[in-house]
């Protein structure tokens, strides 16, 4: 990782809300599996955990398949969710893509945990569709035949009615 100027700092950066250098901390020791600093910074500052910063611990632990570090960050707080960065991915799109079945499947327990996530979210999917067509009738159709997927969530803690708003 290349490290950005402004996580040499010691002042709390307002729209992250937590000191550079202790994000920075945080961030290599995930990108190095190091679980000893992580507990260590998480220790010191909890939410840390929390912290998004063009990207999160999480995703980075991710990457590194360094499943220790990604159990610590969601004991502490982290969002399984966290939205989709500069990179694409999502942090368990990114694990299931890297062969990191741990990773996945810590982020997947998190996930069913927290929302009532839908791995497959086919009839979730369906009725997002109606509603991008305008097929009220037929939306209302699939939401009467499979009630469940209207709450059901996807990775990022989206559920079905979340995806028909934005269209």
């Amino acid at each position: 990782m290349i490290k950005p100027q402004d996580l040499n700092t010691t002042d709390i950066i307002p729209r992250v809300g937590a000191r550079g250098v202790d994000i920075w901390r945080l961030f290599t020791a995930c990108e190095r599996g190091d679980a000893t600093t992580g507990a260590l910074m998480l220790g010191l500052e909890r939410t840390l955990a929390t912290v998004h910063y063009h990207t999160d611990a999480v995703k980075i632990a991710v990457r590194g398949g360094h499943a220790d570090i990604v159990r610590l960050l969601l004991e502490h707080g982290a969002n399984p969710s966290m939205e989709y960065d500069a990179s694409g991915y999502s942090g368990l799109r990114m694990a299931e893509e890297r062969g990191h079945v741990e990773c996945a499947r810590l982020l997947t327990a998190a996930l069913e945990a927290r929302f009532q996530f839908e791995p497959n979210p086919t009839h979730m999917t369906a009725i997002v569709d109606a509603f991008g067509q305008g097929d009220v009738a037929r939306a209302e159709s699939l939401a009467a035949e499979y009630p469940t997927a209207l709450n059901a969530a996807d990775e990022t803690g989206r559920t079905a009615l979340h995806a028909a708003a934005r269209r």
